[in-house]
């Protein structure tokens, strides 16, 4: 993982990014990134992506939600940095569902065992119809 690799999943989020942090946080309590909804990307000590998380809550978000992961002794020994997309407060849960759902695909963690199934996003205004004239 490297800030071009997080350019591309921040790519994935498109206007529900709420802001770019291309470098991995510790992770360790306190966690110093508060975000209401989130998709985060959790690397072991050899670099290697072993869980991708999403986090959708009104209060305490992501920072409450790497604590209750840090609770866990085997994860506090595995995971060693977090990158953080931040999405935008109100984000709906399909859509942070379906944000970390592809981050999943593209990244393959070797310790996520329930990912979402990867969505193309949905668009509110309606594609023409090829080959229909006006």
């Amino acid at each position: 993982m490297n800030s071009t690799v997080y350019q591309v999943l921040c790519s994935y989020a498109g206007s529900t990014l709420l802001w770019s942090h291309p470098w991995p946080v510790p992770a360790a309590l306190p966690f110093p990134i508060h975000a209401t909804a989130a998709v985060y990307v959790v690397l072991d000590d050899g670099g290697r992506c072993c869980y991708v998380g999403s986090v959708c809550r009104g209060s305490g978000g992501l920072a409450d939600r790497l604590s209750e992961h840090l609770r866990d002794p085997a994860k506090r020994v595995r995971w060693h940095a977090v990158w953080v997309l931040p999405l935008q407060p109100g984000t709906s849960t399909p859509e942070v569902r379906r944000i970390e759902g592809v981050v999943g695909a593209h990244l393959g963690p070797h310790g996520s065992r329930r990912l979402p199934m990867p969505k193309p996003p949905k668009f509110s205004v309606g594609c023409p119809a090829i080959g229909v004239s006006a």
